[in-house]
């Protein structure tokens, strides 16, 4: 409820990652950065990043046409070089992380073929007719990424500043604690109505913090808190949001 707590959204998150709720495929991430498509509760592809696509009769060549005027928090304009470098990016392989890329974890061999300014073609295992990764794929920006060790993805200080496109864009990081965002106002949608959201780091707590009214929503539930959803949908004091099962369970 934003208004309580005038306009800012308290949301519970569980990082896994070092304190780092924003890197690529962890629950929060679409508030920072965006995807080529969104995934509809339909479960129909819908425009975001790329404002149109067609495929091939196998499915495993995709062509798209980026939105124009999409810019990166820092107002370097987001290009179809920087859907290049994402892809390519997931698709190296790593061998000292805990977690990789999903691209090298899933055996992908994708390929981007740049035409012009707005249009790019992917090929590969990775773009299938069930696959989606252009549905969960947070484009990231590569002026910034480009000249960075790779192999050390998760343990890039970017996370914890992240310069991405989307709705809301990075305020300030408390270690241990929290990261705080603020309402784009260059979002290609609009500046969204709820000015600021705090990613409180909470842990296991994070159901607790929730029904005690210390955070306004969860993001994301792990194992031990599944069996709980149903009381929970059943409480008229919340509302449950399903969304696209997490990738990595």
């Amino acid at each position: 409820r934003a208004y309580a707590r005038v306009n800012t959204l308290i949301a519970a998150v569980d990082p896994h990652n070092n304190d780092r709720p924003l890197t690529p495929d962890t629950e929060a991430e679409f508030l920072v950065y965006l995807p080529l498509v969104r995934i509809d509760e339909h479960g129909e592809r819908q425009p975001c990043l790329a404002t149109e696509w067609t495929h091939s009769a196998d499915y495993l060549e995709w062509t798209y046409r980026l939105r124009p005027g999409v810019r990166w928090h820092d107002g370097r304009p987001v290009t179809v070089d920087d859907v290049k470098f994402t892809i390519d990016l997931h698709g190296r392989p790593l061998s000292d992380v805990e977690l990789e890329p999903f691209g090298h974890v899933y055996g992908w061999r994708t390929e981007c073929t740049v035409h012009d300014e707005s249009t790019f073609t992917v090929r590969g295992i990775g773009w299938t007719r069930w696959a989606e990764a252009d549905s969960y794929m947070s484009i990231v920006p590569k002026h910034l990424l480009e000249d960075l060790d790779y192999q050390k993805w998760y343990e890039w200080d970017f996370w914890l500043r992240p310069v991405g496109n989307g709705p809301y864009r990075y305020l300030r990081y408390q270690p241990g604690t929290m990261v705080e965002l603020e309402a784009n106002p260059d979002y290609y949608k609009g500046k969204p109505k709820i000015e600021r959201v705090v990613l409180k780091f909470s842990g296991q707590a994070g159901l607790t913090e929730l029904l005690s009214g210390n955070v306004d929503t969860k993001i994301g539930a792990n194992s031990a808190e599944l069996s709980a959803l149903p009381a929970i949908a059943n409480d008229p004091r919340f509302q449950t949001y399903w969304g696209e099962p997490d990738f990595w369970n």
